[in-house]
């Protein structure tokens, strides 16, 4: 009987001891993992940095059936801005490049992220009344790359890179 209570408490000693190195462990691991997911780093793959805007011309094209004018347009970086009239023609099927305003050295290349409003005007005018343009309408792009307005036959337009 001695002999039992012997190997008995070896057993007790032993999954005690067992039972200690599993909550060592344990808290090990979840100390690291509270480590790992707590830390004050901001992830990059969550937080990616904005893109930059690339500097670009602007374009209109003419894809209506009726020659437009620009009226003009307007440039604005920040608080300043600064205006153009034209009244230029484009006869369908043609382009025209707009030149920087602010940067007059630059010549046709914008900053990015500079705003341009460009104001055109159709050249036919609606049947029956004479003063009113067919269409008119105002353009706002922001410059990221070379961008172009293309003018369709109803008057509207679309912008794409390029």
């Amino acid at each position: 009987m001695a002999a039992d209570s012997f190997f008995l408490t070896i057993r007790l000693k032993k999954l005690y001891y067992f039972r200690m190195k599993v909550r060592v462990i344990l808290a090990a691991l979840l100390s690291l993992v509270l480590l790992v997911g707590c830390s004050h780093k901001k992830p990059t793959s969550y937080m990616p940095e904005p893109p930059i805007p690339q500097t670009g011309r602007v374009g209109i094209n003419n894809n209506s059936e009726v020659s437009v004018r620009i009226a003009g347009y307007v440039q604005t970086r920040g608080s300043e801005i600064r205006q153009v009239e034209l009244w230029v023609h484009i006869f369908p099927g043609q382009n025209f490049i707009l030149h920087n305003l602010i940067d007059t050295d630059a010549g046709q290349l914008f900053n990015g992220g500079d705003k341009v409003t460009v104001y055109y005007v159709s050249d036919a005018t609606v049947p029956g009344n004479p003063w009113t343009p067919l269409f008119s309408e105002t353009v706002e792009v922001t410059i990221d790359g070379n961008l172009m307005i293309y003018v369709n036959s109803d008057g509207l337009y679309t912008v794409m890179p390029g």
